[in-house]
């Protein structure tokens, strides 16, 4: 039987390679394999992650990969030898540029986590989309318990700019209690807010200790405060990114979908639409979801505002109950994908079975 060999690069010294491709993570593994007698029978892939934010890491990146483009490229231009460029984190705004920079004497693979690669036209690089998100969350059987306590939960670590002047229209609106609102600013984000807005209120303000004492030193992406989900009528997810050029999801959005929980999402403009294609049903018989149009930012979560004033003023438990239908449909759609081989693996093998035919 003909198989994919994944042979690690110099740019997989890191974790998350481990958990994408369950192979160990050894700077000499390529050397390893060349002084073995290579099959001709066998597809090798050379995964090359792509895991970086800045633009000095970006081009440091680019020079790095070059470089072992070219030491190995004896090896990489014989036909069972294929690059694939992994980047599965967070849909990176320069990976276009960044990948088409790449000196590659043969058409070679970029799997991303941005659903919009379809629109990408980029010259010699095959794109595919693998949701490697879509597995952090385990699948509940169930939707949680309904215990009235709060209208809402609103879970933040890193202090991105949407989430700060989410927190504070919460804040201007009289809201904050009515929620439950962690805040970690990991890698000290709120700064760039505040010198937007340096008269904002976030700095002086106390916000919930939930599950986890220091946000700022844990990355819960797999776990929710059951407890204080049970007693929050919806779940706000506050996604990485809410620009209108991807479309990423990250664990967030499947968070209140996994337990059983209804939800607003503020994250790309038209991450509802993109569910509903998926096969989620979302809630816009109850709420106004034009939030999740393409507005200014500060018009989006002002209606997020006015949908948490509303649910204020309702039977949230009878609210809950008309909801439950959407909420199980959702859980049974995420448990039925959950269910299936990891999607990242199982992209990257139907690459390889592309690359037979």
């Amino acid at each position: 039987m003909i198989y994919a060999s994944i042979i690690n690069s110099v740019q997989t010294k890191f974790q998350p390679g481990w958990e994408y491709f369950k192979h160990h993570n050894y700077a000499d593994q390529i050397e390893y394999e060349l002084d073995k007698e290579l099959s001709p029978d066998t597809k090798y892939i050379l995964p090359m992650f792509y895991c970086h934010e800045t633009l000095y890491d970006q081009q440091k990146w680019i020079d790095e990969t070059n470089s072992f483009l070219m030491f190995y490229k004896e090896f990489i231009n014989q036909k069972n030898v294929y690059p694939i460029v992994v980047d599965i984190l967070e849909a990176n705004a320069n990976i276009k540029q960044n990948v088409s920079q790449l000196k590659c004497d043969k058409r070679f693979d970029l799997i991303t986590a941005d659903r919009n690669n379809s629109t990408w036209n980029l010259e010699n690089i095959n794109c595919h989309f693998a949701n490697f998100w879509g597995y952090k969350m385990p699948a509940h059987e169930y939707p949680i318990e309904y215990i009235p306590n709060r209208v809402y939960i609103n879970l933040n670590n890193v202090a991105r700019y949407h989430r700060c002047e989410l927190l504070q229209q919460l804040i201007d609106a009289d809201l904050l209690k009515k929620g439950w609102n962690t805040f970690g600013d990991k890698f000290d984000n709120y700064k760039w807010y505040a010198i937007d807005k340096p008269n904002n209120s976030i700095h002086k303000t106390k916000f919930d200790v939930l599950d986890i004492d220091n946000l700022k030193n844990a990355n819960p992406n797999g776990v929710v405060p059951v407890d204080h989900c049970k007693q929050s009528f919806i779940y706000i997810a506050t996604e990485t990114l809410i620009d209108n050029d991807r479309m990423f999801f990250s664990e967030k959005v499947y968070k209140p979908i996994s337990i059983g929980m209804p939800f607003m999402v503020l994250g790309n403009c038209g991450t509802l639409a993109v569910l509903k294609e998926e096969g989620y049903r979302t809630f816009d018989e109850w709420i106004d979801e034009s939030y999740d149009l393409n507005l200014p930012i500060d018009e989006r979560i002002s209606i997020i505002i006015k949908n948490i004033q509303m649910l204020d003023k309702l039977d949230l438990q009878k609210l809950r109950k008309e909801m439950m239908p959407n909420i199980r449909h959702n859980q049974n759609v995420y448990r039925s994908y959950h269910q299936q081989p990891n999607n990242v693996r199982k992209r990257i093998e139907e690459v390889c079975q592309q690359r037979l035919l």
